[in-house]
């Protein structure tokens, strides 16, 4: 070893130290590690699906390649991209939990290694490591990587362009590298919808460096550029999402949507708003919360603003902030929330983490002297580290989002355990209005997973709400009606005098039938089934 690395390393072989006196260098790629061990963990445990998920992976159950193009089962906005991907895995692998989100861990592991290899392009060494680290520790980039939604390729990609934007401000006479940006930003609104205040928070910091090279060319290629971002998200408006949107009348008015636009009308309103929003989820890296949970990161953020903005590194910065006033646009447009979730805003996740990333190495640089520092980095990457084995430990203990996910995916799997090939499932709702029983679309993310558990593992037909006189008469084989209750849905109960009159109806047509109810969460969420069993045979010559 030269002398040199002696110094640097301490004199010693740094495999020969415990792991608190690591360099950071080192700890940075354990961390790394580690969090694509975490993900692979908690993909590995199966977690239920759950109701935000169950939205989306109940289309890809019922319907075609082609009708993912149009409003989706439950009113979501998903763009077609991703859908079309999922759907083709979905038809390789199944509909399993494990299949359906296998794509999105490919995207959430992608994502890490892109982050790990970005930051030190855009940071010094040192912001770059603090960056890694925190990224690395982040739950909601894991969350989110395991998880039957577009969230994760929101982030691959958003860090996919924001790669392709810092290698042109570095080389911005390259025609080639416009032309892939061009075409990268143009596939992104099809693949991510936030994708597009990433190109064009890009675009805006992209052209003011090109005024600088008073080059004709350049400015002609970069409106180029702005006009075939602009007509392949004015495409995919008009025959995808405008549909979804339609379909979802109302987004503006749901809870995590609402509380994210900021009150225009009211300047103190507006202020606490500001805070609001950036202390919460939106950046909860490596943990925080809403009302103020996330206070700490933001203020590193901010010393990371300083800290960049006095160093000289004014690029960096400004791409790293430059969606947010799009965002901001969007929010007081009430097109898109600002604020209050981290998963609808992963696309900012990057600038997050590197922001607060080269503030903690601001905040170590004024606290401690040169070693100081070095000793800081350890002690965060230890604290990063307990955090992953912390999650992963929580994961292996609780493998589901909530109990009740669990107890109504292994209630269908008994389901399907008591019915046999060529059974018929009839369920008391509708996916529609009816007159004869409830529509089950507003009961929201519980219905969706009901439904899905009962795709997926029930081995049956299942037949939503027909009139009773339409049912038929089976032969051999077995009726079960099922009832599902979630007393949570106040403004949406369930009827029970209707539901009792639909039993009684069929009861009159099929017979007197045995049953069961399974609970899974107290009183609020539960099923009945009634199972009505035939055994005729039909008459001779018949």
């Amino acid at each position: 070893m030269s002398t040199q690395a002696r110094l640097n390393t301490g004199g010693t072989n740094p495999s020969s130290r415990p792991i608190w006196r690591w360099p950071p260098q080192r700890l940075a790629l354990v961390l790394v590690i580690a969090s694509l061990l975490w993900r692979v963990v908690r993909y590995g445990l199966a977690f239920p699906i759950w109701g935000d998920e169950a939205f989306i992976a109940v289309n890809f159950i019922t319907r075609s390649f082609g009708e993912l193009a149009g409003p989706l089962d439950h009113p979501q906005i998903v763009p077609v991209g991703f859908l079309w991907a999922q759907w083709l895995v979905s038809r390789l692998l199944g509909t399993s939990e494990l299949a359906l989100r296998f794509l999105p861990l490919v995207f959430g592991m992608a994502a890490a290694l892109v982050f790990w290899r970005l930051a030190p392009r855009m940071l010094n060494r040192r912001q770059a490591m603090a960056a890694v680290i925190l990224f690395a520790a982040s739950y909601y980039p894991v969350r989110h990587s395991i998880e039957v939604k577009s969230y994760s390729l929101d982030l691959l990609i958003a860090l996919g362009l924001l790669w392709q934007a810092w290698a042109l401000w570095h080389a911005p006479r390259s025609y080639r590298r416009w032309a892939v940006f061009a075409v990268s930003g143009a596939l992104a609104v099809w693949l991510s919808y936030p994708s597009v205040f990433v190109t064009g928070g890009a675009m805006i910091v992209l052209g003011g460096r090109l005024l600088k090279e008073r080059k004709a060319a350049l400015l002609i290629g970069w409106a180029l550029t702005g006009l075939a971002l602009t007509a392949s998200f004015a495409s995919m408006w008009l025959t995808v999402a405008a549909d979804q949107k339609v379909n979802h009348a109302g987004i503006e008015q749901l809870r995590g949507w609402a509380s994210a636009f900021p009150p225009m009308d009211s300047p103190i309103g507006l202020v606490a708003w500001f805070f609001r929003a950036h202390t919460g989820n939106m950046v909860a890296y490596p943990i925080g919360g809403n009302h103020g949970g996330s206070t700490v990161t933001f203020c590193l953020i901010i010393f990371g603003i300083i800290a960049l903005w006095r160093t000289g590194q004014r690029a960096a910065l400004c791409l790293l902030l430059s969606p947010l006033p799009l965002m901001f646009i969007a929010a007081a447009l009430k097109k898109y929330p600002y604020g209050d979730s981290a998963r609808v805003e992963q696309h900012i996740a990057p600038a997050v983490c590197m922001l607060a990333g080269a503030g903690l190495v601001a905040m170590l640089n004024h606290g401690w002297k040169r070693r100081g520092v070095v000793t800081g980095m350890q002690i965060a990457s230890i604290v990063m580290v307990l955090i992953v084995a912390y999650g992963i430990g929580r994961d292996i203990h609780q493998p589901y989002k909530k109990e009740s996910d669990q107890i109504a995916r292994q209630t269908a799997r008994q389901f399907a355990e008591q019915a046999k090939p060529g059974d018929r499932w009839i369920v008391f709702g509708s996916l529609e209005e009816t007159d004869h029983a409830p529509d089950f679309i507003p009961w929201g993310g519980s219905l969706a997973r009901f439904r899905y558990d009962l795709l997926q593992f029930g081995n049956a037909r299942v037949h939503w709400a027909p009139l009773p006189e339409d049912v038929p008469i089976l032969i051999n084989a077995d009726t079960w009606l099922v009832f599902y209750h979630d007393n949570d849905q106040v403004s949406n109960p369930f009827p029970e005098d209707q539901a009792k009159r639909y039993l009684d109806a069929l009861t009159d047509r099929l017979g007197e039938p045995s049953s069961q109810r399974f609970i899974f969460k107290e009183d609020n969420e539960s099923v009945t089934l009634y199972h009505f069993v035939h055994t005729e045979r039909p008459p001779s010559g018949g």
